[in-house]
């Protein structure tokens, strides 16, 4: 996975916990074992048949409903006689209709019965029936072998490794999940009753119609990201959180019990490791006293003494430190997308589990722009969410002034300015005019 990945699912994961009002407690890798199913399906095009494929099976079911009823007075006519009379009928050559009738076998529309006569298979009956041709496809999906449905469809942005293809370096660092002793495929029979929008969210082809048959399977595992989760103001204690898996911009709640628990407590070496991040804070030039477990996984400390500099810096992460850090005070409550990661040398602090900086004792003008460059950042992330087509204003320069408004963007001018945050000069020094040309 590399960077431009993480910063779209950091992005996509500060736009839903700013949207449910939720608490980041621990964000991570995971593993979810998975089967890649091997599926014949059937598709319904949205073409209409080859006229004279559509003539020859009209007349083929035709002769096959008179036989059946005339079936205790004449005998049912063979291949050649048919052949004759469907030449009669349609003025072609024989030559050229027996081609026609080899292309409906091959299609899997028409078949010799046990007497020797052409009839329609159930399979041409039903392409007749549509009006549009049916074929049988390989397709390969993913399926869940701990929700027991199919993952979505931005799952297939993200690799599948075979059990047996795992390595070590696939198994450092990140949280495994183990699958039910069986797996449940009883989900796959509500494809056929799928909606459009349905069939698009699991990666259908709107054209399939029905599974026909699982010609095999390969177990392995989904690389996603888990994030565990509360509602702002829940208690305190694991049952209390939400296990949120990301497959980009896909969030599926999964139940808590079923996946692994990477958090504990803080036992008795935990004063040394509060201490032995409080140290590496200082070294970063960020003063913090009052450093604690607030809750289960989640570490927090009031910042007494920051930079500048340690503020517009980017440590770890794809948003400036003044946007991770949070007020917690109890006139205003703003929390950031915290830390969840602090590398030092090869070494992660953090390790998943959430590091709320609090700044509630600093000036009121740092407070106040991290509330302002907080609201930038969901904005443009907002903007660059939404499909191209629907942006209104389509220019950023122009959309953020939209949402904003000029009196905000001119304090945003002056915050970028203040903490380097090129990024944020960069669009605010282009005008409208500008990014038209």
């Amino acid at each position: 996975m590399n960077r431009a990945d993480d910063s779209k699912d950091e992005q996509w994961l500060f736009q839903q916990l700013e949207a449910e009002d939720k608490q980041l407690i621990y964000y991570g890798r995971i593993l979810i074992p998975t089967l890649e199913l091997q599926l014949d399906m059937e598709e319904v095009s949205e073409e209409e048949h080859d006229y004279v494929h559509a003539t020859l099976m009209t007349m083929l079911r035709a002769l096959e409903q008179l036989q059946q009823f005339l079936a205790s007075h004449v005998k049912a006519p063979d291949s050649q006689h048919q052949i004759q009379m469907l030449a009669d009928f349609t003025g072609l050559a024989e030559a050229a209709l027996e081609k026609k009738m080899q292309e409906l076998f091959a299609l899997g529309y028409a078949q010799l019965a046990s007497g020797g006569s052409l009839v329609l298979t159930d399979m041409g009956k039903r392409a007749l029936a549509l009006g549009r041709p049916i074929k049988h496809v390989r397709r390969a999906l993913r399926y869940c072998a701990i929700t027991e449905q199919l993952l979505p469809k931005s799952a297939y942005q993200r690799a599948f490794k075979a059990t047996q293809s795992l390595t070590e370096d696939d198994l450092r660092f990140i949280a495994v999940a183990v699958e039910k002793p069986e797996v449940n495929l009883q989900s796959l029979d509500e494809i056929e009753h799928y909606t459009a929008k349905q069939k698009a969210a699991a990666n259908i082809p709107t054209e399939v119609q029905s599974i026909i048959a699982i010609e095999g399977y390969q177990g392995g595992y989904q690389s996603a990201k888990m994030a565990l989760v509360r509602t702002v103001g829940d208690e305190h204690e694991p049952g209390f959180m939400s296990a949120w898996v990301q497959f980009e911009q896909c969030i599926i709640e999964y139940p808590l019990n079923c996946l692994p628990m990477p958090l504990k407590r803080l036992g008795k070496d935990g004063p040394r490791q509060l201490q032995s991040l409080q140290q590496t804070l200082n070294q970063d030039g960020l003063i913090v006293s009052d450093l604690e477990e607030y809750q289960y996984g989640v570490t927090v400390a009031q910042v007494a003494s920051a930079s500048d500099t340690w503020l517009g810096k980017r440590s770890a992460s794809f948003y400036p430190n003044i946007v991770r850090c949070s007020i917690l005070s109890a006139d205003v409550q703003s929390s950031g997308l915290p830390f969840y990661r602090y590398p030092v040398s090869t070494r992660d602090q953090l390790q998943g589990r959430a590091l709320y900086l609090d700044i509630s004792a600093l000036d009121a003008s740092t407070q106040h722009a991290q509330q302002r460059l907080k609201q930038w950042y969901l904005v443009k992330d907002g903007f660059y969410q939404t499909p191209r087509s629907q942006r209104v204003p389509s220019q950023l320069h122009a959309y953020m002034a939209a949402q904003l408004g000029e009196q905000t963007l001119t304090l945003v001018h002056e915050d970028a300015e203040r903490f380097g945050l090129n990024d944020i000069l960069k669009v605010l020094t282009v005008s409208p005019v500008d990014e038209d040309a």
